[in-house]
């Protein structure tokens, strides 16, 4: 049994295979398909439409004329929905995780001040058993010195 499928190259078998930046290139290739856009025209109706409907609809035809003078063809309308869609893409994984991280991060950094605190109280009270035992041993030393001197004399 042969198997047909092995040497044939889809679209969607190429997306699978490759790397993910050729997959992304991939993906917003086949996302890339601007529209021509419609000359934008007034209302006929514009001069019976109520004070702030008008203000509206001719706030509406100034950038759709904006945008027309821009990219008739439809690019710049295409390319901010693919930057919208790509936004809302990365910004979900962002704001499940980001918490997340956060407040891992903001655990170790609270665990880590009190392994800190804990070293601190550890090496202030050896320093502080080191300087008893050092004034005893001077102390000691010191009578046994003034023992010395006064049994030679």
């Amino acid at each position: 049994m042969s198997n047909d499928h092995a040497g044939t190259s889809t679209p969607s078998a190429l997306a699978r295979k490759g790397t993910i930046l050729q997959r992304m290139r991939h993906l917003l290739a086949s996302a890339w398909k601007p529209e021509p856009l419609a000359e934008p025209i007034v209302p006929s109706d514009l001069e019976d439409l109520p004070f702030l409907e008008r203000s509206t609809e001719v706030i509406k035809f100034q950038l759709l004329r904006l945008e027309y003078a821009l990219s008739a063809g439809g690019g710049l309308r295409t390319w901010f929905k693919l930057n919208l869609v790509l936004c809302l893409i990365l910004a979900a994984p962002a704001l499940l995780v980001v918490p997340f991280v956060t407040a891992i991060v903001a655990g170790i950094a609270t665990w880590s001040a009190y392994i800190l605190q804990t070293v601190q109280n550890i090496l202030y009270t050896l320093i502080c058993l080191i300087l008893i035992a050092v004034i005893i041993g001077t102390v000691i030393y010191g009578v046994g010195q003034m023992r010395v001197r006064a049994a030679q004399r």
